[in-house]
């Protein structure tokens, strides 16, 4: 027998609301132990530093250990899971958008339809930039690997980002706490107007100073980090 309709709100209410509340647990148990990790790992050099070698060798043991603890496993997987979805969300509306404005694109007359990059393809490269400092900043490893040209991560797997990119991720961090700006900086289309390279920059105040260039591949009218192109490294 069917549940009365009043019945089967309250369910959804309740299956809705405790899938909420296990998500912001989830949340609450990743960020406090990340806290945890690094306040750990400062103590850990502290202990060095004094040559207080045995203390310094238990903390560490605690650090190594704290993301195999089973909740903090769980909470792990559970907010990665939850972003990657937002993520995969993300893209379909991305995608989704592309082909409103293909069709409408195929409905233009030449005159109307720009065939030179222009200030959207330079903000989407921006969006993805800061999107990617955002990322490594919070080390979410899923995010950035959907920056990179489709198929490159399928290929050398998670652990190039890793390698890479998150030694860089604490000092990012404290950077932007203390008002570094990361800037798009000056971007320079390829004869093809698929490629572009970036030239970002951090700035404080009036100081700026410039960063590695960025290689950038368009791919199905969208931006992706290409480390095909040694551009980057120069």
């Amino acid at each position: 027998e069917k549940a009365p309709d009043y019945l089967q709100r309250i369910q959804t209410r309740y299956v809705r609301r405790s899938a909420e509340l296990d998500l912001a647990r989830s949340k609450q148990i990743y960020d406090l132990a990340g806290l945890y990790a690094q306040a750990l790992k400062r103590l850990q050099y502290s202990y060095t530093r004094k040559r207080q070698i045995d203390e310094a060798l238990k903390v560490k043991a605690v650090r190594k250990a704290l993301p195999g603890n089973e909740d903090v496993l769980a909470a792990t997987e559970r907010v990665k899971a939850e972003r990657a979805e937002h993520e995969r969300a993300k893209l379909e509306r991305e995608a989704m958008a592309r082909e409103d404005v293909v069709e409408v694109a195929l409905d233009s007359t030449p005159e109307e339809v720009p065939n030179k990059p222009g200030g959207s393809d330079k903000k989407r490269i921006g969006e993805r930039y800061e999107t990617f400092i955002e990322a490594m900043e919070r080390r979410d490893v899923n995010l950035m690997a959907t920056l990179f040209k489709p198929g490159l991560i399928d290929m050398i797997g998670t652990d190039f980002i890793i390698q890479q990119f998150m030694p860089h991720a604490d000092g990012i961090g404290r950077a932007r706490q203390a008002g570094v700006r990361f800037m798009t900086g000056k971007i320079t289309f390829g004869d093809d107007e698929l490629t572009a390279v970036q030239t970002p920059y951090t700035r404080v105040f009036n100081d700026e100073r410039d960063l590695d260039p960025v290689a950038w591949v368009k791919i199905d009218g969208e931006w992706y980090w290409n480390t095909d192109d040694k551009s980057k490294d120069k």
